[in-house]
C-alpha cells in the first residue's frame, strides 16, 4: 500500500478526533452579536463662485443587535462536524447512532432588523430663481423619523415579558396532548360513563310539551342541543370512523411501534394593530428651509403591528406487545381496543365525566395534563425530544406626510423598527415542566432501555 494513501476511517476514530463532548453538562451561556449596520454622512452643499463646497456634514447610524442566551451543547458541535467528515457520511446508517440522538438546547433570543423608505442617497436641489443658478443642494438619504440609534435614543420596540414561563408550559402541554400518537380515535369509556345521566331530549321536546307557549324553554333547548345532542353525535361518529378505517389505523399502529414518530403543530398567528398620531414632525436630517417645497413640517403616525405565533417539535417513542403467549396476545388486544375505541378507564376519562369539567378547561389546561399522564403512563410511551417555541414579533412604522424635497423625493417617508423575540422550551420524557429527579425507577428504565439517557438518571 503507498505511503501517502490515507487509512479508511472508522466511526470509532472520528469521535475520537472530536471527541465526546456531547455527553458532558450543558452549560449556559450568552452571546451577543451586532448585526448590519446603516451609517454614513449626508452632505448640504452650498455654491461658492462656480463650485459647489459641500461643507456641512450629516452623519447618520443606526444599528441593530441580537442577543441569545442559549445552552452549550458540544454534543450538536460533535455531529455537525462529524457530518462534515467524508469518512462519517460514507457509514451505513447502522453504525451512526448518534444520529438520533437529540442535541437541542432550550434557548431565547432577541433580534433586532431595520429598513427605510430612502436610506439610499436622495438629492435636493434648490436654485435662484433669480440667476437660475444652484445655491444649495443635500446629497444623503432621508429620514422619517431619525438618523440615530443608540443608547436611549435607540427606535427598536421593546418586547415585554407578557407570555410567562407557566404559559409556554401550558402551551406545550396541549401540543403534546393533541399529537400523541397513541392517542384513542375514539372515546367509547366517555361515552358510556356519560350514558348513566341518560340520553339526551329530543329537540324541541320541551317546547312542544309546554304547547309552544312557554318559550323560557329556549335556554334549556340550547343546553340541551350544545351539551348532549351535539357531543352524542360526535362521539357516535368517531366510533364509525374507527370501525370503518380499523385496518388501516390497527397497520399504522402496528408498524410504528418502537420506531421514532415525529410530529409537528402549530396555531394561526395573532396580529394586532394599533395606530398611534404622533402630531407634526420633521424628517432627519433638518435641512435648510430653502430645499423644501413643501414642509419642512409635516404629519407623523406610528403603525405597531404585534404578532405571536406558536409552534410545536416532538418525536416519540412506544412499545406494542408483540403477543409471544397468551397474556402478551391479551395485553396486544387490550393495546389495539384502546387505539381504536378507547376502551381505557383512565385519569382523562374520570375527568371527562366531572361535573362541569368542561368549565374548568375554559380557564385552565387540567384536561391536557390529564391526557398526557393517561398516556404517559402506558404502552411505554415516551417523549424522546419535545419542544415549543413562541415568537413575538412587534414592528414599529414611522411614516411622515406632507413633506417634499426639491428637485427630490416627495414623500411618504417611512422608517421600520422590528424586535423579534423566540423562545423555545424543551421537554423532558414525560412533558413540559417536570423534574426528572422524581421520575420513577420504571421510567428511568424506559428511558435508558431507548438510549435517550446520557447517564444514569441523567437526561
Amino acid at each position: 500500500m503507498p505511503a501517502n494513501k490515507p487509512r479508511k476511517r472508522t466511526l470509532g476514530s472520528v469521535i475520537s478526533q472530536y471527541g465526546t463532548g456531547g455527553l458532558s453538562p450543558r452549560v449556559p451561556f450568552t452571546r451577543k452579536r451586532t448585526l448590519s449596520a446603516l451609517s454614513g454622512t449626508g452632505y448640504g452643499g452650498t455654491t461658492i463662485g462656480d463650485f459647489v463646497s459641500f461643507t456641512t456634514a450629516f452623519p447618520y447610524l443606526l444599528v441593530a443587535k441580537q442577543v441569545t442566551t442559549s445552552f452549550e451543547n458540544p454534543g450538536w458541535v460533535l455531529l455537525e462536524r462529524m457530518r462534515r467528515n467524508p469518512s462519517y457520511r460514507r457509514l451505513p446508517r447502522r453504525l451512526k447512532p448518534i444520529e438520533n440522538r437529540n442535541f437541542g438546547s432550550p434557548f431565547t433570543t432577541e433580534r433586532q432588523r431595520y429598513r427605510g423608505s430612502h436610506d439610499s442617497d436622495q438629492t435636493a436641489t434648490y436654485y435662484s430663481p433669480t440667476t437660475g443658478r444652484l445655491v444649495r443642494s443635500y446629497l444623503g438619504p432621508v429620514f422619517a423619523w431619525r438618523s440615530t440609534n443608540s443608547g436611549a435614543t435607540s427606535g427598536f420596540p421593546t418586547i415585554s415579558s407578557s407570555i410567562s414561563e407557566a404559559e409556554m408550559i401550558a402551551r406545550g402541554t396541549a401540543f403534546i396532548s393533541s399529537t400523541i400518537p397513541t392517542n384513542p380515535v375514539a372515546g367509547v369509556a366517555t361515552f358510556l360513563g356519560e350514558l348513566k345521566e341518560g340520553l339526551p331530549q329530543i329537540p324541541g321536546r320541551a317546547l312542544w310539551r309546554s304547547g309552544m307557549s312557554d318559550y323560557r324553554q329556549g335556554g334549556s333547548e340550547y343546553l340541551n342541543v350544545q351539551f348532549g345532542i351535539l357531543p352524542m353525535v360526535g362521539d357516535v361518529v368517531k366510533m364509525a370512523r374507527a370501525v370503518k378505517s380499523s385496518e388501516k389505523i390497527i397497520s399504522q399502529y402496528v408498524r410504528d411501534s418502537g420506531r421514532h414518530i415525529r410530529r409537528r403543530a402549530s396555531l394561526p398567528a395573532v396580529t394586532t394593530t394599533e395606530i398611534t398620531d404622533l402630531g407634526t414632525a420633521v424628517t432627519s436630517p433638518s435641512l435648510h428651509s430653502t430645499l423644501y417645497s413643501a414642509g419642512p413640517v409635516g404629519n407623523q403616525t406610528r403603525t405597531r403591528v404585534t404578532t405571536v405565533k406558536w409552534s410545536f417539535s416532538a418525536c416519540y417513542s412506544y412499545y406494542l406487545n408483540p403477543g409471544e403467549n397468551a397474556l402478551g396476545r391479551f395485553a396486544r388486544s387490550e393495546q389495539i381496543a384502546n387505539k381504536l375505541l378507547g376502551t381505557r378507564l383512565t385519569p382523562e376519562v374520570v375527568w371527562e365525566l366531572t361535573p362541569w369539567s368542561w368549565a374548568a378547561d375554559y380557564v385552565g389546561n387540567i384536561g391536557d395534563v390529564l391526557t398526557n399522564v393517561s398516556a404517559l403512563m402506558s404502552d411505554s410511551l415516551v417523549i424522546r425530544w419535545a419542544y415549543v417555541m413562541c415568537e413575538e414579533r412587534v414592528t414599529d412604522t414611522y411614516t411622515t406626510t406632507g413633506v417634499s424635497l426639491k428637485g427630490g423625493p416627495s414623500g411618504p417617508f417611512s422608517q421600520t423598527f422590528e424586535t423579534v423575540r423566540k423562545r423555545r422550551r424543551q421537554a423532558t420524557p414525560y412533558g413540559f415542566g417536570l423534574n426528572p429527579d422524581a421520575f420513577s425507577a420504571r421510567q428511568w428504565a424506559i428511558i435508558g432501555a431507548l438510549g435517550i439517557s446520557k447517564g444514569p438518571r441523567q437526561l
